[in-house]
């Protein structure tokens, strides 16, 4: 199936409708390629329910594809959660509740809690079998991802979810994947996880988190409408999975136990959603973006166009095999979208008659690139757009040093700066020479000198120094069992191999090593050099 933007006034047959709605939810929960954002499918649903209030697709659980394992029948069904997008919609929610406890008698307002909607894929571990919820009676065996390498957050049985942790997979897959839930279902459906995935699983990054183990925050059905924004922006920026919502349920056992369930959810949840919105725009070019390992990552330049408030000229384009698979090229027609305030990007693009073409040069150095999977790589180590890009990696991370952002990493490679060492011990005259205006370099003496004093957490300095694989999350968990100065020699970590076993690596623990021993200043004027 083609993956057109979805306008759901366009689709005039009932049939293309529900053709539409089940090719993108086996992609959904089956594939690693989506076909619809989550916006996108749920306006579809609502078309159906408005179109035929009684269709059997409305009645039961969403489908999911038969992974070729055995089936597990759940003791008590496993449903969908009920969702919301206007606040109308809550209200509605908040009457029933409370309707409810009046007919039992119970004080209003009711008390609720929330915490966040996991985007994974839904599970239940129940004596020591891990099922997939399937279509709500019957699931699928997915036991088999524990032994090769699922964690469980949460030791005892219950409902949860399979899912990324969203800072790995914005360290080492967000050129590859479009969202960490296709790793997910990717892994858990294939007899042999793509190398990626696997990876994740080998780093312990995809848990199955258990649901009552998730951090929720109380309300009442007096004051959730109000509290609602404060208490969404921070769920949602203290979670580290990937979500794509919040949940509301109501705290009280035995009003949830009156409340019950239909066919597809529980009366006494909710899932409150924000809207994303689509665009149209034309491909305008290419620009291809060296990243620190030499993967060129495509940014696609567009017409500018509004998506919830913001003009948007550019959205990425993750890799050479999606700009080749989707025709990208100047003159295509790209939908993007764009959720609350997260980074617009690409849901389909209809092609040229000429189709993309990928640039067998490094757009920087010009050495001759390799195609790995889907990726485009340069390999010289020497190469300008590869120090650009570990120049912003190590100041991003560290995150207590501002005003180093692409551009100034960009003019300081082209300059010559070849160390860490050098951006510290630069004068205001050389910054000048090097393009900066007068107060800009003023002010960039002044960051690094008050950097000197500021501290760094251990982790982030961990993980700045660049090591493949070894991210923050990573360093976090190293550093809880493996003093500093250990971290160079370390060859697996409680059997799971970790790839700190290189001269690169023994480096890297050096300086970090310093790094803990001395000051930032006192490292910076050291004899130890931090490469670029």
């Amino acid at each position: 199936m083609n993956n057109p933007a979805v306008n759901v006034k366009n689709l005039l047959l009932d049939a293309d409708l529900l053709t539409t709605i089940t090719a993108a939810n086996d992609a959904y929960r089956n594939t690693d390629k989506p076909l619809l954002s989550d916006h996108e499918y749920d306006a579809l649903i609502a078309e159906l329910a408005r179109r035929s209030p009684g269709h059997p697709f409305l009645s039961k659980v969403e489908p999911e594809a038969d992974f070729g394992t055995s089936k597990v029948r759940h003791r008590r069904p496993m449903l969908s959660t009920l969702k919301c997008y206007a606040e109308s919609e809550l209200e509605q929610w908040v009457r029933r509740i409370e309707e409810a406890a009046s007919d039992l008698g119970m004080r209003t307002p009711v008390s609720l809690l929330v915490n966040a909607k996991l985007d994974g894929m839904a599970g239940r571990m129940e004596q020591g079998v891990l099922a997939s919820r399937g279509d709500g009676l019957t699931g699928n065996n997915i036991s088999h991802m524990l032994p090769k390498g699922l964690v469980r957050i949460g030791d005892t049985d219950g409902d949860g979810e399979l899912v990324m942790q969203q800072a790995y997979f914005d360290e080492y897959l967000a050129q590859e994947f479009s969202h960490p839930r296709n790793v997910v279902t990717g892994a858990v459906g294939a007899d042999t996880p793509r190398p990626a995935a696997q990876q994740a699983l080998n780093d312990n990054a995809i848990h199955f988190v258990r649901y009552d183990t998730l951090p929720a925050v109380a309300s009442s059905t007096d004051m959730i409408a109000t509290d609602l924004p404060a208490i969404r922006e921070y769920i949602l920026n203290n979670c580290e999975y990937p979500t794509d919502g919040i949940i509301i349920v109501v705290e009280s056992p035995e009003l949830r136990d009156a409340m019950g369930a239909n066919n597809t959810h529980h009366n006494w949840m909710i899932a409150s959603k924000t809207t994303g919105e689509t665009a149209t725009s034309t491909v305008t070019g290419i620009r291809w973006q060296n990243g620190k390992t030499g993967r060129l990552t495509p940014i696609i330049l567009i017409v500018p166009v509004s998506l919830t408030g913001a003009v948007i000229s550019k959205v990425t384009g993750h890799n050479a095999g999606l700009v080749e698979r989707l025709g990208i090229a100047p003159g295509a027609t790209a939908t993007i979208t764009r959720s609350g305030d997260v980074i617009p990007y690409l849901v389909s693009c209809t092609s040229t008659a000429s189709g993309a073409e990928l640039p067998s040069a490094c757009p920087v150095c010009a050495s001759e690139l390799r195609r790995q999977t889907d990726f485009l790589v340069c390999d010289n180590t020497e190469c300008d757009g590869r120090r650009q890009a570990r120049l912003h990696h190590f100041f991003n991370i560290i995150g207590t040093i501002d005003l180093f952002g692409p551009v100034a990493c960009s003019k300081l490679i082209a300059a010559g700066v070849r160390s860490i060492q050098e951006v510290f011990s630069t004068s205001e005259v050389e910054f000048e020479a090097m393009g900066f205006g007068p107060g800009q370099a003023s002010n960039l003496v002044r960051e690094v000198r008050e950097a000197c004093l500021r501290p760094v957490d251990d982790f982030r300095v961990l993980a700045a120094m660049g090591v493949s694989h070894l991210g923050r999350g990573d360093s976090k968990k190293l550093l809880k069992h493996f003093a500093l100065r250990d971290i160079p020699g370390i060859t697996a970590v409680f059997g799971v191999n970790y790839p700190v076993r290189s001269a690169t690596t023994m480096m890297a623990g050096w300086v970090v090593l310093l790094f803990t021993l001395c000051s930032l200043f006192e490292l910076l004027l050291s004899s130890v050099t931090f490469p670029l």
